[in-house]
């Protein structure tokens, strides 16, 4: 919904919290985004709670994939916050989506303005009391009017930050939760957890988890048969230019996650019923939540069931914290090309290569 300022509002709050950025070059435009305050009166004293506002300041429409704004909820990590100079982490869902369909993206008209109020402590922990320092930082992915399914290189938007007091809490608590098993220790295989699963789908996921166990040990005895200097076209066809420190991160992070699959004891929830594979909260090893797309998915190769839980364990802050940076095969090869440590950090990258359909070596 669109609102206006209200009247009298400071100018100096004004001054700390416009910002703006420019949209993806296929717009032809530009892009203003404003964070202040919540004007909400239940939010008002609640330091969390901001309004951010879109205007497209361009003659022509411009249009952004949905989950890159929080007009459709807060379900993806959409703001840079900090406190006394400390980062405040995205506690919320990550979700493996598909490539991006035609009813992904979000059609800002020229001239068009919108505005959302939200409470940023639903997703990002401010317990600490103090001056928190907030600003919208999202990648804006270009728009391809033919190929809808198909999201091509990503720009960065921005806002000004916003500096607001938040009285703590201690609503969210880190999870401490580590590997079951130190580095090293292979092949335990606990038996999993299942939660609203019915005996079908406890099934499947058996079969499935046993997949990703493969496709973990092949992923990590590529890396442990290679050198930085050394690596083939796989690598770099999912994680670009190599170099000793992001070949070393690559290693750590499938060590990692081959590690867990091992050697940790996975609980999958099958309640879900969104229209997306899968979806896990980083702080909460290793809980793995199954949607829709997951059970329509084939049990390996390309976006499969197998590689849907490697996808997942990979967004675990004990393992390799990864983001969704870029969601599609498409995308995830542009982004080893033109950020290999974005793509690192990247959930689809570590899947793809982990399930090498087509094969490469």
């Amino acid at each position: 919904m669109t609102r206006s300022t209200p009247a009298g509002f400071g100018l100096c709050v004004l001054a700390l919290s416009i910002g703006s950025a420019i949209a993806a070059p296929h717009a032809g435009g530009a892009v203003s985004v404003v964070l202040t305050p919540s004007y909400e009166k239940s939010m008002q004293e609640i330091g969390s709670a901001v309004r951010l506002t879109m205007r497209n300041d361009s003659n022509k429409p411009v249009r952004m994939l949905k989950w890159q704004t929080p007009f459709y909820g807060l379900n993806h990590d959409l703001f840079d916050i900090s406190v006394g100079g400390q980062e405040i982490e995205y506690v919320g869902a990550w979700y493996k989506r598909g490539a991006p369909g035609k009813d992904d993206w979000m059609v800002l008209k020229a001239g068009e303005s919108r505005s959302i109020d939200v409470d940023l402590s639903e997703v990002y922990p401010f317990q600490a009391s103090g001056q928190y320092e907030i600003k919208f930082s999202t990648l804006v992915n270009d728009y391809d009017e033919k190929l809808l399914s198909k999201a091509g290189s990503a720009n960065e938007m921005q806002s000004f930050p916003l500096v607001r007091w938040v009285d703590g809490s201690d609503q969210f608590m880190q999870s401490d939760a580590g590997l079951d098993a130190s580095l090293g220790v292979k092949a335990l295989n606990p038996t999993p957890t299942f939660e609203s699963c019915s005996t079908t789908r406890q099934s499947q996921l058996n079969t499935a988890l046993n997949s990703a166990r493969s496709y973990g040990v092949n992923a990590d005895n590529y890396f442990t048969s290679k050198t930085w200097s050394t690596v083939t076209t796989r690598y770099r066809t999912w994680f670009g230019t190599a170099t000793s420190s992001r070949f070393n991160t690559g290693k750590s992070n499938f060590d990692k996650i081959e590690n867990a699959l091992a050697n940790t004891r996975i609980t999958f929830n099958c309640s879900c019923t969104q229209n997306y594979y899968a979806y896990v909260y980083p702080t909460q090893p290793y809980r793995v939540y199954l949607c829709n797309a997951f059970w329509s998915a084939p049990n390996t190769g390309t976006d499969s069931r197998a590689g849907t839980i490697i996808h997942e364990l990979s967004h675990f802050d004990v393992l390799a914290n990864t983001d969704d940076v870029a969601y599609g095969q498409t995308a995830a090869k542009s982004l080893a090309n033109s950020n290999p440590t974005k793509a690192l950090k990247n959930a689809d990258s570590h899947e793809y290569f982990s399930e090498n359909t087509p094969a490469q070596n």
